[in-house]
């Protein structure tokens, strides 16, 4: 699935729910503090879809994806 078949508008949760499907990790995994490669990408991915298809602020996506706004900011900038 390219990031142009994911419709619009999305939620932060539709989002972290595909990404984890599309990468075969769970919600919980992402959300949490494993740092397997598999789920830090699908993270990744999440958040830079987040940031750039909501209006959310980074302290707000920090929230939902348990993290630090700092490490929005990183997972963005990647």
């Amino acid at each position: 699935m390219t990031q142009d078949e994911i419709i619009e508008p999305r939620t932060v949760v539709g989002i972290q729910r595909e990404i984890c499907a599309k990468h075969g990790v769970t919600i919980e995994a992402m959300l949490g503090k494993r740092r397997d490669k598999n789920v830090v990408q699908a993270r990744h991915e999440a958040i830079r879809l987040a940031y750039l298809r909501t209006e959310l602020s980074t302290p707000k996506l920090g929230r939902a994806f348990n993290r630090h706004h700092t490490s929005i900011l990183w997972a963005v900038g990647r």
